[in-house]
Parts: structure tokens; sequence; C-alpha cells
């Protein structure tokens, strides 16, 4: 589709650190590891910069594999004279087309019916009758309705008026 997205050829590792937050209300991280870089990426533990190293390293390995992957892939179709082409970036379908990143843009419908000659498509989308729509919306406007009472009053849970 045009605005399928595409690309994204890159790696990431996330992770986040309470080491500053632990430290301010008084816990402190009680970790046991056999071997000294089992802990890599704890996040209760200070950042560790030469294990920070080892994982950016990692990544770019793996990056580079990727890359490499997806241009034995693509076969000189990609335009890689665009230097965001690996950064991780991504695309709409249409601009991904120009890139190379694709080889067109169909329907499932459509490429069902040429690639594997199947006229017998099945939609299994569910599709909601007109009454299951309107007491779905009856019940969202009662709870809500509910809620506002509930406030307006100032009513409670396990207080009586």
């Amino acid at each position: 589709s045009p605005a399928s997205i595409v690309g994204s050829i890159g790696v990431i590792y996330a992770g986040f650190g309470f080491t500053g937050v632990m430290q301010k209300i008084g816990i402190d991280s009680r970790l046991l590891i056999a071997g000294k870089n089992k802990a890599m990426g704890y996040p209760f533990l200070p950042v560790n910069k030469e294990q920070d190293v080892m994982q950016q390293q990692m990544l770019d390995e793996i990056h580079n594999q990727f890359i490499a992957a997806v241009k034995q892939g693509r076969k000189g179709k990609l335009d890689l004279s665009n230097t965001d082409l690996f950064s991780g970036r991504y695309w709409i379908g249409s601009a991904g087309l120009k890139l190379g990143l694709i080889d067109g843009m169909d329907t499932v419908d459509s490429l069902a019916r040429r690639e594997y000659k199947s006229e017998n498509l099945v939609d299994f989308t569910v599709n909601q009758d007109v009454i299951s729509k309107l007491t779905k919306k009856a019940g969202v406007s009662l709870v809500s309705s509910a809620q506002q009472i509930i406030q307006e009053s100032k009513i409670g849970f396990g207080t009586f008026n």
C-alpha cells in the first residue's frame, strides 16, 4: 500500500536505570551473579562503560549483518545514495518503492489472485451487526453516565450517605 511503513533497517537495545531514584529513597540492589558481565544492562546497577562499549559493538555487528542481508535480498535494487537508508528510519510505501525497499504495491486480494491463482478468497474480518454496534455504544454510554453521577454526587465506594 502507498501508506505502508517500510524500512527501519536498524538495531535497538532499550533499557532504563533506577540507580538515582533508588539512592534517593534508600533502596539498594542485592544481586548475586557468576560471571562479571552476567548483569550487563541490569537497570538497578550504575552504568558500566566497559559493558556499554561491548553492547554497542554487538549492536553495530548485528546492524552490519542486517545491512548485508538486506543488500543481498534486494540484489542491487536499493538506492544506496540515500545516506539514511540504513539509519533505522522508515518511509511510507510510495517512498520505499523509489528507494528500492519494495518491488511494488498491491492489495492482498489482487496479490493472491495473481500469484496463487486464487479466486476463492475469504475475508476473516469480524463484522459487527447493527445490534452489536448499538449495544456496545449503549454500554459505553451507560458506564460513562454512571461515572459522571458518582463523581457529581461525591459517592465513593464503601461510603454510605
